[in-house]
C-alpha cells in the first residue's frame, strides 16, 4: 500500500524474526534500527508494529550513530519508549503499518504530508 503512494520500502533484515511474541531478540532489533539509521537510502524509519519489545532494544542502540544520521522514527504505543530514548531527533507519533487496514490510503497520505511539509502540522 505504501508503495502505491510512490514510496520505496526497505525492510530491516530482522523484520520477520520471531522470539516468542516479539520480533526477534533485542540485540537484532537494536542492530536493525542502527542499520536503518545509518542507511543513506532510508529517509524515515516506520515501525511495522509496537509492543513491549521496543523497550528491550534500547540498550542495543548506537545513539552516536543515530544522532549522526537523524531521521523520523514513526510509530506509537510502546514505540514511545524509543521516542523517549532517542529524544531530540525528528519523531513521529503515528500508526504502525500493521495497524492500518487495507485501503486506508488517506491515513498514509496524511502521515506522509506530516513528514514532508516544511511547516509544523499544528500551531
Amino acid at each position: 500500500m505504501v508503495e502505491k503512494l510512490g514510496y520505496r520500502v526497505k525492510l530491516a533484515e530482522g523484520a520477520w524474526d520471531r522470539d516468542d511474541y516479539v520480533a526477534g531478540d533485542p540485540r537484532r532489533r537494536g542492530e536493525d534500527l542502527n542499520a536503518l539509521s545509518a542507511d543513506p537510502e532510508v529517509d524515515v524509519v516506520q515501525a511495522l508494529q509496537g509492543g513491549f519489545g521496543s523497550a528491550q532494544a534500547i540498550p542495543c542502540l548506537d545513539f552516536d550513530l543515530i544522532a549522526a544520521n537523524p531521521k523520523p522514527l514513526v510509530g506509537y504505543s510502546d514505540i514511545t519508549a524509543l521516542h523517549v530514548a532517542i529524544y531530540g531527533l525528528p519523531l513521529g507519533h503515528a500508526k504502525h503499518l500493521a495497524a492500518l487496514p487495507l485501503g486506508v490510503a488517506c491515513t498514509l497520505d496524511a502521515d506522509a504530508k506530516t513528514l514532508t511539509v516544511d511547516e509544523p502540522a499544528l500551531r
